[in-house]
């Protein structure tokens, strides 16, 4: 049972990223499985299939990578959100979602940095309103009207700023260095 081994070498890493093109459904399971009993040590190649693959491999990377609780894959899921195919952002959508309110950090730094991007704000949106209903509706409802406003691209950054530094005094840390408003849009 090499594939599952955690110590996989670069071929076996190639042959699972092959098996990802679900030409083989059961061997493509397996593959996905391997990559998340593989943990974090999986992030790297699984964000590679992301940026340098089509189709089902990628489809199949972003679910894993959903499955993968650590904050690489966090941000692998944060940075999906503005992939240019809706069932990659979907997907990431549905893995930050699974990942629970430890992604609200990652997501608000993004939706900071991505402000611009409808792809990125959708994505977020559908994110952020399954938390709102989970406990955090005071903390998003601002920024989720700004995101459902006539002006999101500069509207939501200074929300998100907003929400960020919430989290960030909420969790005890202060405000983390080099993340100030004069970042927003950027």
């Amino acid at each position: 049972m090499g594939k599952l081994d955690k110590r996989t070498g670069s071929e076996d890493i190639d042959s699972l990223i092959d098996d990802l093109t679900c030409e083989d459904v059961k061997d493509c399971r397996l593959a996905r499985s391997a990559f998340v009993a593989m943990g974090e040590d999986a992030v790297p190649h699984l964000v590679r299939v992301l940026s340098d693959y089509k189709g089902w491999r990628r489809w199949e990377a972003v679910k894993a990578l959903g499955q993968i609780h650590s904050p690489e894959s966090t941000e692998a899921l944060v940075e999906a959100l503005g992939d240019r195919d809706f069932d990659i952002r979907y997907l990431a959508a549905k893995g930050l979602i699974h990942h629970g309110h430890r992604a609200l950090v990652p997501l608000m730094d993004g939706l900071i940095s991505h402000s611009k991007s409808t792809w990125f704000r959708d994505g977020a949106r559908h994110v952020l309103s399954d938390f709102s209903h989970s406990g955090s509706r005071k903390l998003l409802s601002p920024l989720i009207r700004a995101l459902k406003g006539p002006t999101p691209a500069l509207e939501v950054p200074l929300e998100a700023q907003k929400a960020l530094d919430a989290l960030l005094e909420k969790q005890g840390s202060g405000h983390r260095s080099g993340r100030t408003a004069k970042h927003i849009g950027h």
